[in-house]
């Protein structure tokens, strides 16, 4: 009998401990991945708590095709991270304003940067700083160029950010305007006329009076 509900307890244990491990791993892990020219990946663990992470090639890239993105390792309704991402700084020098939105769930393809793949990354500027850009050729690479020239990529580093607020629109008020409005414009229309029309009839009696005197005399 002992034995059995020592027995039982191992059993209860190793299913609880088994359950527990389970949980952990289904919560999986963000990683964030740039592709170079050669199709080699520099990747970094990413969260929604960084400020930036940087990746680095072993080996310097000519070119990417694609300049970053957000992969989950598990499928699944909880994978949740949204990140605005401010610039790139490549090769730890060169600063590249983006101030584009990455998140999971995705939403019209905001889990990644533009890439070779769809029009932005396919146009002549993908994202310019100053002196210094990642260029498009259409759709078969992207370019990193100082002053004009070619430059290899050796590393990026994505620096995060509050997104901006959004701009505020005018708020229509009840303040009065100087201009008339319609019905005031009728309504002094109508004053004049009454005002012209007494005073009109008072010409005419004034001008009957005199009649009146003159045939008396």
């Amino acid at each position: 009998m002992t034995i059995k509900r020592i027995l039982g307890a191992v059993s209860a244990f190793a299913a609880g401990f088994t359950m527990l491990t389970v949980s952990a791993s289904a919560a999986g892990t963000f990683t964030f991945k740039a592709t170079g020219s050669d199709w080699s990946d520099a990747t970094s663990p990413i969260t929604a708590d960084d400020t930036s992470i940087t990746v680095t090639w072993e080996n310097a890239q000519a070119s990417i095709v694609n300049p970053g993105y957000i992969a989950y390792d598990e499928t699944g309704d909880t994978a949740e991270i949204s990140l605005y991402l401010e610039s790139m700084t490549v090769n730890g020098e060169y600063d590249i304003p983006v101030g584009y939105t990455l998140s999971l769930p995705e939403v019209d393809g905001s889990a990644g940067l533009p890439n070779i793949w769809n029009d932005l990354g396919k146009a002549d500027v993908v994202f310019e700083g100053d002196g210094c850009g990642l260029y498009g050729d259409g759709g078969t690479s992207i370019t990193f160029k100082v002053d004009g020239t070619a430059t290899n990529i050796e590393s990026i580093t994505y620096n995060f950010g509050e997104a901006p607020a959004d701009e505020p629109t005018d708020e229509p008020t009840d303040e009065p305007t100087d201009e008339p409005t319609d019905d005031e414009v009728q309504n002094d229309s109508a004053d004049t006329g009454a005002s012209a029309g007494i005073a009109l009839a008072g010409i005419a009696l004034a001008a009957a009076a005199i009649v009146a005197t003159k045939k008396n005399k």
